[in-house]
């Protein structure tokens, strides 16, 4: 599915490494653009997800760093 332009770009691979490609679009019902756009959008968003979630971590880190030590009984009563 394209959303908006499409541009085309070129790149540069070895020839085994492109024909183990098409064999692996072929075998999934693909075109190799197909196979190369699903893997970058895959890639991309699946590294977006992980930036996201390890940007929230930091943030709930940072507020526990932040948060006041608790008192010697506090420490004592949660055993």
């Amino acid at each position: 599915m394209y959303t908006g332009v499409v541009k085309n770009v070129t790149i540069s691979l070895d020839d085994h490494l492109l024909e183990k490609g098409r064999e692996f679009a072929r075998s999934q019902g693909k075109s190799f653009n197909e196979l190369v756009r699903e893997l970058l959008r895959t890639t991309v968003e699946d590294r977006n997800v992980q930036l996201e979630e390890t940007w929230a971590y930091a943030d709930k880190l940072s507020l526990r760093l932040n948060a006041p030590m608790p008192s010697r009984e506090e420490r004592n009563a949660r055993r």
